[in-house]
């Protein structure tokens, strides 16, 4: 397997850059946005616990210590904005793992605010498992596309073709309410 160059690195920041995808200002940005949606999303959840007819007492160990990793987890998402600087080479690479590993926390905030919310309707043993279904089926269907990209890219490597897009740009568009209206 070939390593990956820092020269070869910024080749491929600097086309991303002309191809109109995510650029390193952009990177932290979406930092920040998705720092932004999971505070709003915890503080709910937890605005629902204090607030609501849960009380932290009352709230289960796991539940607890779920509410404790969120902080740390909130630590390191702010260390991972502060430390993104481009001036130094790892910092190209650490805000792309941090975007990645946080954009996995953000769809899981949105569970923990939905059952805290179905916790305190004492309705959370009927949602309990659409919930888990929900985070299972994601899970694996992440999963199932993440193999076939890999195998693609293992097949065009041993066949020497690495510099072909694994994914067609032209025809990828994604779904918004402006696409729907053309």
């Amino acid at each position: 397997m070939k390593k990956l160059t820092e020269e070869k690195f910024l080749l491929i920041l600097n086309a991303d850059a002309r191809s109109r995808l995510l650029t390193f200002s952009d990177l932290r940005k979406f930092l920040c946005a998705l720092f932004v949606y999971s505070l709003v999303m915890i503080g709910v959840a937890y605005k629902v616990v204090n607030g609501g007819n849960i009380g932290w007492e009352n709230l289960s160990p796991f539940w607890q210590r779920v509410f404790r990793l969120e902080i740390l987890l909130f630590i390191v998402h702010v260390l991972s904005i502060l430390l993104s600087t481009p001036s130094r080479p790892f910092s190209w690479r650490f805000p792309s793992i941090a975007a990645v590993i946080f954009m996995y926390k953000a769809a899981f905030d949105a569970f923990v605010a939905f059952m805290m919310l179905a916790k305190d309707k004492h309705i959370d043993d009927v949602y309990v498992w659409t919930a888990l279904y929900s985070i299972a089926a994601c899970v694996l269907f992440h999963l199932f596309f993440l193999y076939f990209w890999i195998r693609k890219r293992i097949h065009l490597q041993e066949i020497g073709n690495l510099e072909v897009k694994t994914y067609n740009k032209q025809s990828f568009r994604p779904f918004t309410v402006i696409n729907c209206m053309r």
